[in-house]
């Protein structure tokens, strides 16, 4: 089965924004919540870490993590489809 790259680059993308999307929102509303989660996530104190959520930050930040995840997305990919040409020689038919 071959990977078509860019459609599981850009819903790979979609997926990261979304995630970033919902990780922002909770540091947003909730931030007591939101550090002491990804404080056990990251086995670290993020709590002196918190900084005030702007909406600059927040577009920064999410064509950062869309725009690194479809380029992390294609090269997995590609690189998939490299390796599995050569494991379909001998794959019998179904």
């Amino acid at each position: 089965m071959k990977l078509n790259i860019r459609a599981f680059a850009i819903a790979s993308a979609v997926a990261a924004g979304l995630l970033f999307t919902l990780c922002a929102l909770l540091l947003a509303l909730v931030p007591s919540v939101g550090y002491v989660f990804f404080s056990f996530l990251f086995h670290i104190d993020l709590s002196r870490l918190a900084y005030p959520m702007s909406w600059g930050i927040f577009f920064a930040g999410l064509v950062t993590w869309v725009a690194g995840m479809w380029l992390a997305a294609a090269g997995v990919a590609w690189l998939y489809n490299r390796l599995a040409v050569g494991s379909q020689a001998g794959a019998p038919s179904r």
